[in-house]
């Protein structure tokens, strides 16, 4: 306020004061048709510096009892020394109007009664301020500021206490975060806030049955109140216990600790910030003015103790839900942090079956259709119905979007499995995201106390083309038992073009549209060692993680081995399985295809993506080649003889030629040195047949190209059938002695190679014939 302004607001709350008033009065004041103009920037950052980034650093934790004061601030006042061409501005109009009202005492309500309220309105404008000796009116009668308050909070008074009500649609998530925030501060008592968020594209008319509408009741506290509330409680941990409800972000394994174990789930709610607004890191305590703040995900964490690790919770994957009840809220170095007492129940929620690619979110508020985990002492269906399952429903739906459309983990916390060759001992408070390829136990005859329990290995798309080596130990121990084709085995490509191909759910724009399902992968494979018995316990007996699965690594060891670099999981590190079409899962899959476009070259162990892929409801054709199953000779009149092969990758390729080239290698690669490296090329198909299915890559003086060789054409050049490789071992040593003979001539052969556009666009070449 400045100038005639700010006297008439000085002089009309001096008058509003009492003698025996000893410390701050709080007031009800009130804004109408404030101009544009008057609405100006609090601070202005440095350059370089974002706005919003820069007011957490001048003000990292901002006030304790009111919260962190907005960028932006309103100036009225009366003329300035701004000019606005040859005329001084001035900072108001003449409908601005400025009501100011003593807040009634000894009330804990934030709805004012007209009747509590002994003072009098006074009213502030253009007129008053301008004439001399009234530079407020005092009005009796008509309290409209008293009025309007009332009418911002009835239906608080209805529904106890909630959050001014908002139509679907009539403003952004993060104006009602914003005003909910805001509207908490100012309450003694924001525990029973009833929250409404809306979908921004929902209908208003169907409000009360959709799903994607989250209401809490009363009794339910909002994620983004618990600082509230500690700042009301000075900090102090409050000592009536709360409920809370989250999804779930990530996890830690049972931990050993002096007398008890100890887990800790963090989590998420529709009124937690979203992880691209600026934050202070929780272990930064002290921010320097000129760096800039290290920014993380917002979440809640829950810290639960128990005397035997079998009564925790079973969590199957981020973005179940929790339903935290009768807690106890603390901070932990200034941040809200939530911890379970004997008398809490932690429960966790998710869908009776986990969801696939092309399937629609789940929506039901059965608890027949529900997975349900708790720490309760009650039986199962007491716990059944303490459970909000409307709440439940609404926020998993809510969750799964939120872990689709943005970062799970901190964009300066993620690391890759092409960078941990940077780290020398422990990558902690580092996330991998990866998926997991394959999972090999240890022997039992081979357990010692001082072993790991088993390995898993992973593969993200990053780092070399090429497969660590497995344990020389593991791999004797295991070598009668049958192992996948391929590493990556075929089975993680079929995960991966089924999110590719299906369509999300989900209503916003996904980063995946527009790519296609690759044909092999490129990156390297890592190992992991798995040491706890119980996290092993749950990959091996529960199906927590399988292949195919995706998860997060975190806080693990960087170990060089015997046979190589390893990566370590024990009990400082969590592994937590991730939802398929997870935000750092899909730029994991974008990073990959922009690799292969960019030409990088595929794992030479990689498998090859099937001809087909079955769904769980119905056979999903993803093609990426054809095979010719009626082969014919060809028409010399049709075959064009190239000299190069770099010739037959211009554009438009030709339909059919006849080159020479040398075949350097299958792919998958054969180490050649037994009969049995012959079913590397054989797969079986669903009805059970085996068929040949592999590629040759070959090259000449200008480049090197795959060709892809099937069916009839492998059998003649093999000079063997499919069934063969299982029952003849003669005809076996045939077969690779030929193919031996092929990959490891010094001349070239002559080949007649035919061009086809797979469904993807993309041109792949197919080997019809190979001359002797």
């Amino acid at each position: 306020f400045y100038d005639d302004y700010a006297y008439a607001l000085y002089a009309s709350v001096r008058k509003q004061r009492k003698k025996s008033d000893k410390k701050f009065v709080p007031f009800l004041l009130s804004f109408s048709r404030v101009p544009a103009k008057c609405i100006l920037p609090f601070s202005i950052p440095p350059d370089g510096y974002d706005p919003h980034l820069h007011q957490y650093i001048t003000q990292p934790f901002g006030d304790d009892e009111y919260g962190i004061v907005s960028p932006y601030c309103i100036c009225l006042g009366g003329t300035s020394s701004m000019k606005l061409g040859d005329e001084k501005m001035r900072f108001d109009c003449t409908g601005l109007e400025i009501r100011l009202v003593r807040a009634p005492e000894n009330t804990s309500l934030p709805v004012v009664s007209t009747e509590e309220s002994e003072s009098s309105e006074t009213v502030i404008n253009l007129n008053t301020v301008t004439n001399t000796g009234r530079s407020y009116v005092v009005v009796e009668e008509e309290k409209v500021l008293v009025r309007r308050y009332n009418n911002l909070f009835k239906q608080s008074i209805a529904v106890g206490r909630e959050t001014p009500s908002l139509e679907a649609g009539s403003v952004s998530n993060d104006a009602c975060n914003h005003l909910r925030d805001r509207v908490a501060c100012q309450g003694e008592d924001v525990s029973g806030t009833v929250v409404t968020t809306t979908q921004p594209k929902h209908s208003p008319n169907k409000d009360d049955l959709s799903p994607d509408i989250i209401r809490r009741p009363k009794s339910v506290v909002p994620l983004s109140n618990l600082l509230p509330l500690l700042r009301q409680n000075n900090m102090n941990a409050l000592k009536q216990s709360i409920t809370v409800y989250g999804v779930v972000l990530g996890f830690t394994h049972p931990e050993l600790t002096r007398n008890d174990w100890k887990m800790a789930i963090t989590i998420i709610d529709d009124t937690t910030h979203l992880p691209d607004q600026a934050q202070p890191c929780p272990t930064t305590e002290k921010i320097p003015s000129h760096e800039p703040v290290k920014l993380h995900v917002p979440c809640t964490t829950i810290i639960i103790f128990a005397k035997d690790r079998s009564k925790f919770p079973m969590i199957r994957s981020a973005g179940d839900v929790v339903c935290c009840q009768n807690v106890t809220l603390q901070q932990y170095k200034t941040i809200p942090q939530l911890r379970a007492q004997k008398s809490s129940n932690v429960i966790v929620l998710g869908p009776g079956k986990i969801r696939s690619p092309g399937e629609e979110l789940h929506n039901s508020t059965n608890p027949d259709e529900w997975f349900v985990s708790c720490t309760c002492q009650a039986s199962y269906f007491d716990t059944l119905a303490t459970i909000d399952w409307a709440l439940a429903n609404s926020l998993w739906r809510w969750g799964q979007r939120r872990l689709s459309q943005h970062p799970t983990i901190s964009r300066t916390c993620r690391i890759s499995i092409g960078l941990v060759g940077a780290f020398e001992q422990t990558i902690s408070d580092r996330d991998l995201t990866a998926i997991v390829t394959d999972i090999t136990p240890v022997p039992l005859h081979l357990r010692r106390c001082d072993l790991n329990r088993g390995y898993i290995r992973i593969w993200d798309g990053t780092g070399p083309s090429y497969a660590d080596p497995v344990d020389p130990i593991v791999h004797g121990a295991m070598a009668n038992m049958p192992q996948p084709r391929g590493d990556p085995p075929e089975k993680v490509l079929i995960e991966i073009a089924k999110i590719i191909k299906e369509k999300s759910p989900h209503d916003f724009p996904d980063i995946c549209d527009g790519m296609e399902a690759p044909l092999a992968l490129c990156g390297r494979v890592m190992n992991v060692k798995i040491w706890e018995e119980p996290l092993w316990n749950l990959i091996e007996g529960e199906n927590f993680i399988h292949v195919g699965s995706f998860v997060r690594l975190r806080n693990i060891k960087c170990k060089k081995e015997d046979f190589g670099i390893c990566l370590s999981v024990d009990s400082k590190s969590s592994i937590t399985p991730l939802p398929f079409d997870a935000y750092e899962v899909k730029c994991m899959l974008r990073d990959h295809q922009t690799r292969i476009d960019q030409g990088v070259p595929t794992n030479l162990v990689s498998g090859i993506l099937p001809k087909r892929v079955h769904g769980s409801h119905q056979a999903q054709n993803i093609d990426r080649f054809r095979e010719d199953s009626n082969e014919t000779k060809s028409d010399s009149s049709k075959k064009r003889l190239h000299s190069k092969l770099g010739e037959c990758l211009v554009k438009p390729a030709p339909a059919s030629f006849h080159i020479q080239f040398k075949v350097l290698h299958t792919i998958p690669k054969c180490k050649l040195s037994s009969a049995e490296d012959l079913k590397e090329l054989c797969f079986r198909n669903k009805d059970g047949s085996l068929s040949f299915r592999f590629a040759l890559h070959v090259t000449d003086s200008s480049t090197e190209l795959d060709i892809l060789c099937f069916g009839a054409v492998a059998r003649k050049i093999l000079r063997i059938t499919e069934d063969d490789v299982v029952t003849s071992s003669s005809k076996c040593e045939e077969a690779l002695a030929t193919l031996k003979s092929i990959v490891t001539s010094e001349s070239s052969t002559n080949g007649t190679i035919r061009s086809t556009l797979g469904k993807d666009n993309k041109i792949y070449f197919v080997l019809r014939s190979l001359e002797d």
